[in-house]
């Protein structure tokens, strides 16, 4: 099962992987500079600062992979009477919700058709509990869709309570938040990083692992490194080796 469409992941690859080879390439440039004047004390004590948000957010996101990983593996796999394959005609897809992880993310599925050329995965519907106690109110128990929703409301309250116990047995909620909140951080810190002027090679290397750190927070993330810090990290190296 994947998280997103083959095309999408190839692309968020190829931006991440972009958005830590140029500050490699920046960083292997520098022994040329010359530092002529001491680095900053603003900016050295952003790059220490730097090396313990780096190490904060590795922590969370090592906690979040292995929450991850114990909530995979204690969570049920959805009933098949609370999944709609398709959005084809039936009593139940207005209320079918587009299937997503524990965390949030669209979840593509190879077994799924999708919805075009391009497009070889596509999404679940899901019944939740709260959609079939909907239901259960419009439609009375003797008519067909008033006995088939009746049938799968147990099924609902099984699966979701068991989906919680697993929530709760691996804290995945928690180690998400304290991820996100490290992640927060980092982009706060490298943001602030890339609005100092850099002095010397030190301080170049400084601005291009505040970049790079921004790629590691996630695909989305990788703009913050390029437009935030990448024009001001130019500048430095041409005004450094001028």
């Amino acid at each position: 099962m994947k998280n997103n469409q083959p095309t999408t992941a190839s692309r968020r690859a190829f931006l991440r992987g972009a958005a830590i080879a140029i500050p490699a390439a920046i960083v292997a440039a520098t022994p040329v500079l010359a530092a002529t004047t001491p680095e900053g004390a603003e900016l050295l004590a952003r790059g220490r600062e730097l090396t313990r948000a780096e190490a904060a957010f590795a922590d969370a996101d090592a906690k979040r992979i292995a929450a991850r990983a114990l909530y995979d593996s204690m969570c049920p796999e959805i009933p098949q009477d609370l999944v709609l394959a398709n959005r084809d005609p039936s009593p139940f897809n207005w209320c079918g919700k587009p299937e997503v992880d524990v965390e949030g993310k669209e979840v593509y599925r190879a077994d799924v058709p999708g919805a075009g050329p391009g497009f070889p995965a596509g999404r679940r519907y899901i019944l939740t509990l709260s959609s079939l106690k909907i239901d259960a109110q419009d439609y009375a128990p003797r008519t067909r869709i008033g006995r088939e929703v009746r049938r799968r409301i147990p099924i609902a309250e099984e699966y979701e309570a068991a989906v919680q116990r697993a929530k709760d047995a691996s804290r995945i909620e928690a180690a998400a938040e304290a991820r996100r909140l490290a992640g927060d951080d980092l982009e706060d810190l490298a943001q602030a990083i890339g609005e100092v002027r850099a002095l010397t090679a030190d301080g170049v290397v400084i601005k291009a692992r505040a970049m790079a750190a921004c790629a590691r927070i996630s695909p989305a993330k990788y703009h913050i490194g390029s437009i935030m810090i990448g024009p001001g990290l130019a500048e430095d190296i041409v005004r450094i080796g001028a």
